[in-house]
């Protein structure tokens, strides 16, 4: 991946959130909200990968030389590395961030000192030996003892986030929180899709109670106890104007949530369009007519290949980021040997690297042209360059 999609994804994140919030104002369609919030962000990272192509063929008549690799040349101290500091502290980042979520699993799944109490329209509920707030992770259901009288209230909030399997949504945001730590945009996105579950969960509530009595439960529990890391509770502080105001809407359907799809495919093009050159050209290469000697280097291929090794310089910012490629340069060799019109035949969609291939062409020595019965005439010639680290 280069540095071009890396930047691109975190556009992209940006963006599709922004959509985000003007498809939800206004809209109550929960269970359309969760599936964009869950999807986009992999829209957004795949998009940059995507590229769209059109490819053209032109026959001419050439000479092919063998592919010249272009390998990375020592450095005078043999004992030293480049250390690039920028990925040493982005990874660094994503297993710091990797190593709370474990630890936040880790204290999840066996901190909860715990009573099993039974079984709950097919959720295990547990009753807490401590004093923590009720919450649940995937089919489990822990239980403060404080708060039994709300019992059924808060079995029916948690069973929904277990049957809708929300702590799964919280793992796969928790996984793009280590891998694009660095980006704030990326926290907004776990944000909403915590705020959305708990409106799925309330909405759940109240098909089985009366909005009054559950906006009552929800004062009575928020300011009791702390809510656990990682998990789905039942109180969670940040969130309760915003519940106890959506208590009284309805799940609605919006037509202008449709918008996402043009949206999308538009922004699919735009991203493909910008991460790769919009025509390839193939060279279809025909080989000369036995009676066409062809032109040769000074001295010939090894001669060749020695005059590249000398004064080909890797573009150094591609070399730091391990970046290789291939780029074909076509020139013609006129009736006296000199190099003229050289263009790239094949881009390695890298400026630097198309730019050091030309430059080398360019420097070379006159050939020696080549001949057809015994005179000189022009010809073309295809060098392919391998730069290769």
């Amino acid at each position: 991946m280069s540095v071009f999609q890396f930047l691109l994804i975190q556009v992209n994140l940006a963006l599709f959130l922004g959509i985000y919030h003007l498809l939800s104002s206004g809209t109550r369609h929960r269970t359309v909200n969760r599936a964009y919030l869950l999807l986009m962000p992999f829209v957004a990272i795949g998009l940059p990968l995507i590229s769209f192509e059109t490819s053209s063929t032109t026959a001419i008549w050439m000479h092919q030389l063998p592919m010249i690799d272009v390998l990375q040349t020592p450095l005078s101290n043999p004992s030293s590395t480049s250390i690039n500091w920028i990925q040493i502290f982005y990874f660094a980042g994503v297993f710091v961030f990797l190593g709370i979520t474990i630890v936040q699993l880790f204290r999840v799944l066996y901190r909860p000192i715990s009573v099993y109490r039974g079984n709950f329209k097919g959720s295990r509920v547990f009753e807490l030996k401590e004093n923590k707030a009720s919450y649940s992770f995937f089919n489990r259901i822990y239980l403060n003892p404080n708060q039994l009288e709300n019992e059924e209230t808060i079995l029916l909030h948690e069973h929904a986030h277990c049957k809708g399997w929300h702590s799964l949504d919280l793992l796969l945001i928790a996984v793009l929180k280590a891998v694009f730590w660095f980006n704030p945009i990326i926290h907004f996105w776990e944000r909403r899709i915590r705020e959305n579950n708990e409106y799925i969960a309330d909405q759940y509530v109240l098909n089985h109670q009366p909005a009054a009595e559950y906006g009552q439960v929800l004062l009575e529990a928020t300011f009791q106890l702390k809510s656990p890391k990682f998990v789905n509770a039942f109180n969670t502080k940040s969130l309760l104007l915003k519940r106890i105001e959506n208590l009284k809407h309805k799940n609605q359907h919006h037509m202008k949530h449709l918008i996402v799809i043009p949206v999308a495919a538009g922004i699919a093009f735009l991203a493909a369009s910008m991460n790769t050159p919009f025509e390839k050209q193939e060279v279809v290469v025909e080989t000369s007519h036995e009676e066409i000697t062809p032109a040769q280097f000074p001295g010939g291929k090894k001669e060749l290949f020695n005059f590249i090794m000398e004064e080909v310089k890797y573009p150094e910012d591609l070399k730091n980021a391990s970046i290789e490629g291939q780029v074909f340069v076509v020139f013609e060799i006129s009736e006296t040997g000199k190099i003229e019109n050289a263009n790239i035949a094949k881009s390695s969609t890298h400026e630097a690297m198309d730019d050091e291939a030309l430059r080398i062409v360019n420097k070379m020595p006159n050939w020696e042209p080549a001949k057809k019965e015994g005179k000189s005439i022009r010809s073309k010639m295809t060098l392919p360059f391998n730069f290769a680290l």
